[in-house]
């Protein structure tokens, strides 16, 4: 039990990398394709670089060797992003809505777990000890199940929502494998070089 709390104590501190303090107070409506796609690029690129301070203040991650630290961020940093930013989009607006600053931690544990379980897939190419990975990627599953216990006491509802949480993430390949295409196609040459390293294998 120690060593869970100090896994999810680690989670919150790490998570630490995300909250942004608020420059602007009021709300703003992009319409135009051109500002929406510089706004992304930008707000991608310091996303990429958070991912990665949040990877490194993690145990499990910094215990991996260097080769599967670098296999797990090349190909796994666009998945979270993705899936970070889906939660932020309302179905009801069609509109996607950036939260800058949040001072609800509680609510946010499902989503740093989560999180932390697309970085830590042992599926992702070149990486030189997968069952190392899979057995982190695992505990931290099974911290999201004790987490939905305690919420809800029910070993069925547990099972339930926990299945709700995981099954779309098998999606987040294919929907990361589009946007590559996407962006290549369409908005490369705005990329940073971040972008193009991460995504594209393109070194400047």
């Amino acid at each position: 039990m120690h060593y869970n709390m100090r896994r999810l104590s680690e989670l919150f501190i790490a998570s630490n990398v995300f909250s942004y303090q608020p420059f602007y107070t009021n709300i703003i409506e992009i319409t135009e394709l051109d500002e929406l796609n510089r706004r992304c690029h930008i707000s991608m690129d310091r996303d990429i670089q958070d991912m990665i301070k949040f990877a490194k203040k993690l145990s499990a991650f910094r215990n991996f060797c260097p080769n599967d630290q670098l296999a797990l961020i090349k190909y796994g940093c666009l998945e979270t992003i993705i899936f970070r930013s889906t939660i932020l989009y309302d179905i009801n607006t069609e509109y996607w809505t950036l939260v800058l600053y949040s001072d609800n931690p509680t609510a946010g544990l499902f989503k740093l777990d989560l999180t932390t379980i697309v970085l830590l897939n042992p599926n992702r190419p070149n990486l030189m000890h997968r069952e190392v990975v899979k057995a982190e990627q695992q505990l931290y599953i099974y911290l999201l199940q004790r987490y939905l216990y305690l919420r809800y006491r029910s070993d069925l509802e547990t099972q339930t929502k926990l299945s709700k949480l995981m099954n779309p993430l098998k999606d987040l390949q294919i929907i990361c494998d589009i946007e590559k295409r996407n962006g290549h196609e369409f908005y490369l040459e705005n990329f940073g070089p971040i972008l193009k390293e991460i995504l594209y294998d393109i070194t400047l």
